[in-house]
Parts: structure tokens; C-alpha cells; sequence
């Protein structure tokens, strides 16, 4: 018994003295790992500028900043896009760095106030961002993290921007991730001309992913939304404004590994939004972008990198594409991707509207000679849409479309709102009475409708044989 009680003390002893120097080890690897995966991102660069191991804790600086190239001779060359961020780790299993704790590691992630790009200004001096992290026994690391209130300022456009701050919180384990964060506001001023608030802002995600995949922007399964209590924009110089309630964004994401295939829905939902002369109330849109290839999205957000290392060599970056098209395109149109509005909907001055669009392509197994052919793309989409709407929305969309084409004429432009008003109002009857006069629109008492479909390079509206 006293042998398997010394054992068991020896076998502690020797974790308690050996793991944090394995886990010191790890860190230096995990810090590397993050470094490389940013470097892989178009745009971003970082690198790691000291590294410094110890037994029973490790720092690390990580300078991360962004290369846009063709911008070389330009003023936007000599602005510092970097910033340097401090990483400390105390290596367990026994953590002292905040308080008493029992885990493999605990880390704190900040940026360096002192070396922050020009024009941000933090609330007491505090970092932008701060990570504070406990990674268990069993490998799960549980997180909070902040963005500190600050005020950005741009002496050239006169643009000044106000931040309240977020707080969130986290959880990694394993192949899944889920965060939580909420702030209370962002302000932002242009010029004193143009103006932008918004309040009580919250994301919420769950992946089934780890943090390389997520940087990689790799195809996982996810569920996210975003809220924003409200939202308002002013233009002083046209006298215009608006005013939006209750916005939530969810972002649904389901891979299937077996068959590398990914679903991504996006559902858009607005309580209202009124400006002086319209109210648009319980906007939805809904949005589904199937049969998504990982082997194409990883392939294509590579290729994004090297085109923009070619921005100034438009040749390099033709052939650069078409070997890239050569080798991915097939298999993704081979994959029928679908591109769907599943619902539009909402109401414009109390008066509804709603719709769907189901848009796809099929039955592709070899590319077409140019990828610029019209008859290829024809003769494999299938689409198939509906646009429903009282007569108080349909005379809105017509009086949107021939404010745009008045735009252009001086002498309307010349005119006293009062008078354009007037034509404005006699054109969009007229245009809705022209389109059901063509049939391109059909009318059921105060109700109008547009069906279009297309299938094997023949398109149908409202039943009609039209030209493509």
C-alpha cells in the first residue's frame, strides 16, 4: 500500500514539475500555428517578433497588420495598418498568474496600447482587445474576452467614431466553439454631415470547428445570429434620414464531409424602418445558398491571396484565373449549386409584398469553350420566381424606377420638388398600367403579380414566351 501511495506522489510530483514545461512547449507551438494561419488569410500578415519560454510561463509579441498591394506609390502605402498584441501564458497544472487555479493553461492575449494605429484612442488607456483564458485538464478552454470603449479619429475626411465596447464569453473543446458578446453602442460622425448610431448590438455562434478552421475560412457547421436593437443614419445636406427597429441576422451553416458539400442560409429580419416619406415594417429575407464545394472555397479564397499579390500584372492574373477555373469549376458546377431567396417579404406603407426565387444550375458535366458564352449558362440554368404585391407597393417599386430614370433629365432636376412629385405620381401609373398592358405584370383587382421561369434556354413570364 505505502509503495502505491509513493508511486501515485512520484507520478504527481513529476507532472506538477515536468507539465509546464510541456505545456510551455505547446504554447509556443499554438502561438506559430495562429501566426501561420493569419499568413495564409489574403490581405494580413503577422509574425511573431519575440518569443520568450520559460518553465513555468511564456510572453510572446505578435505584430498583425494588413499589405494591399498596388497601393506601393501611393499616400495609402506610408499608413500603418499594423498592431502589436502581448501573449502571456502560465503554464500548469497549478496556475497562479490570476488567483488559484487548477488546468494546463492559462492565457491573456492584449494589444499593446502603446503601439496602436494612428487615431485610436482607448478609454483609460486600456487595450483594444483582451483575451483571458483557462484551458482544463481535460483540454476545453473557457474564455471572456473584451474590446475596450474607444474613439477613432480621421483629421482628413473629419470622420470620428465612438465605440461603447463589447464583452464576451466563450467555451473551445475540441472540434467545437461557442461565443457570446454584447455592446451598447457605435456612433459615428462624418463631416458633422452625415451620421450613424446604433444600439444594443449581441452576436451569438456555435461551430463545430476549431479556431485553425474557422481562420482558414474552411466549411463547417455553424449556427450564428446577430442583433441590433436599433439604427439610425442622418444626411444633413439633403435634409434625409431614417430609422430602423429590431434587425436579427441568422447565419446557418451544415457541411457534409462525406460528400464535401455545405448549405448556407442567411435569414434577414427588420421590425421597421421609416424615413419622413416611407415606413417598411416586418422585412424578411431569406436567403439559401446551397451544394457549396469545399474543395472550391478552399481553393478560391487561395487563389483570392495570389490575385491580389498580382494586382499590378493583369496578365499574371487572367492565366492565374484560368488555371484556377480549369481545375475547381467543374467540379463545383458538377455539384449543381443553388442560389435561393426563399422569402421577400414585408410591407411598404401598410401595403404587402412578398416573393421567392429558386435559381440553380444542372445537368453541367463539361465547361463551355469560353466561360463567357450566355447560351451555356442559359441552357443549364433553371430558375423559377414569384413577386406578389398590393397596388400601394407595386406603385412605390414603379415610382423607385422612374425617380432613377428622372435622375438624369436637367430639366426635371430643375423643378420644384412639388412638381416632381406630381410627374413622379402620373409616370408610375402609367409605367404599372403599361407593364399589365404587356403582360408583364398581371392584375387581380388591387393585387399584382409577376411569375417568371426558365428552363432549357426558354423563359416563360407569367406564362408568356419572351426572348433572351
Amino acid at each position: 500500500m505505502k509503495k502505491i501511495l509513493i508511486a501515485g506522489v512520484v507520478v504527481v510530483a513529476a507532472v506538477a514539475l515536468a507539465g509546464p514545461r510541456v505545456v510551455g512547449l505547446q504554447f509556443e507551438s499554438q502561438v506559430n500555428s495562429i501566426v501561420a494561419s493569419v499568413n495564409d488569410m489574403p490581405l494580413y500578415r503577422a509574425s511573431v517578433t519575440t518569443m520568450d519560454s520559460g518553465w513555468f510561463s511564456s510572453t510572446a509579441e505578435v505584430n498583425i497588420g494588413m499589405d494591399i498591394p498596388g497601393f506601393e506609390d501611393t499616400e495609402l502605402a506610408a499608413t500603418d495598418f499594423s498592431f502589436n498584441i502581448l501573449v502571456e501564458g502560465n503554464h500548469g497544472p497549478i496556475l497562479t498568474a490570476d488567483g488559484f487555479a487548477i488546468g494546463w493553461l492559462h492565457t491573456q492575449i492584449k494589444t499593446n496600447a502603446k503601439k496602436l494605429p494612428d487615431g485610436f484612442v482607448a478609454k483609460d488607456d486600456a487595450p483594444i482587445y483582451s483575451f483571458n483564458g483557462v484551458t482544463g485538464l481535460f483540454g476545453g478552454t473557457a474564455y471572456k474576452d473584451v474590446v475596450a470603449p474607444f474613439t477613432y479619429t480621421d483629421t482628413e475626411t473629419q470622420t470620428v467614431v465612438e465605440f461603447s465596447g463589447m464583452n464576451g464569453n466563450g467555451n473551445i473543446s475540441g472540434n467545437t466553439l461557442s461565443y457570446a458578446s454584447t455592446g451598447d453602442s457605435l456612433n459615428m460622425d462624418i463631416g458633422s454631415v452625415l451620421t450613424f448610431n446604433m444600439n444594443s448590438l449581441s452576436l451569438d455562434m456555435d461551430a463545430k470547428a476549431d479556431l485553425a478552421s474557422i481562420l482558414n475560412q474552411e466549411l463547417y457547421d455553424s449556427v450564428a445570429n446577430i442583433t441590433i436593437a436599433s439604427m439610425s443614419f442622418n444626411n444633413s445636406m439633403d435634409n434625409s434620414s431614417s430609422e430602423m427597429e429590431n434587425m436579427r441576422i441568422d447565419i446557418v451553416s451544415d457541411y457534409d464531409e462525406a460528400n464535401d458539400l455545405a448549405d448556407i442560409k442567411f435569414g434577414t429580419k427588420l421590425a421597421s424602418v421609416i424615413s419622413p416619406e416611407t415606413t417598411l415594417k416586418d422585412l424578411v429575407l431569406d436567403i439559401e445558398v446551397n451544394n457549396i464545394q469545399g474543395a472550391f472555397i478552399t481553393a478560391y479564397n487561395k487563389l483570392s491571396g495570389e490575385m491580389l499579390e498580382l494586382a499590378t500584372e493583369p496578365d499574371a492574373s487572367m492565366a492565374l484565373m484560368q488555371t484556377f477555373m480549369q481545375e475547381y469549376a467543374l467540379g463545383q458546377l458538377q455539384a449543381e449549386p443553388e442560389y435561393n431567396f426563399t422569402n421577400i417579404s414585408g410591407k411598404i406603407n401598410d401595403s404587402d409584398f412578398s416573393g421567392n426565387i429558386a435559381a440553380k444550375l444542372t445537368g453541367i458535366t463539361e465547361l463551355p469553350a469560353t466561360m463567357e458564352d450566355p447560351s451555356f449558362w442559359l441552357e443549364h440554368a433553371l430558375v423559377d420566381s414569384k413577386m406578389t404585391m398590393q397596388k400601394g407597393a407595386a406603385l412605390y417599386f414603379a415610382t423607385q424606377m422612374v425617380n432613377s430614370q428622372l435622375a438624369a433629365n436637367p430639366q426635371f432636376m430643375a423643378m420644384s420638388p412639388e412638381e416632381q412629385k406630381q410627374i413622379v405620381d402620373q409616370q408610375a401609373v402609367a409605367t404599372l398600367d403599361g407593364l399589365a398592358q404587356q403582360g408583364m405584370v398581371t392584375v387581380d383587382g388591387e393585387t399584382y403579380e409577376l411569375i417568371f421561369t426558365m428552363e432549357d434556354s426558354v423563359a416563360l413570364l407569367n406564362g408568356n414566351p419572351i426572348p433572351l
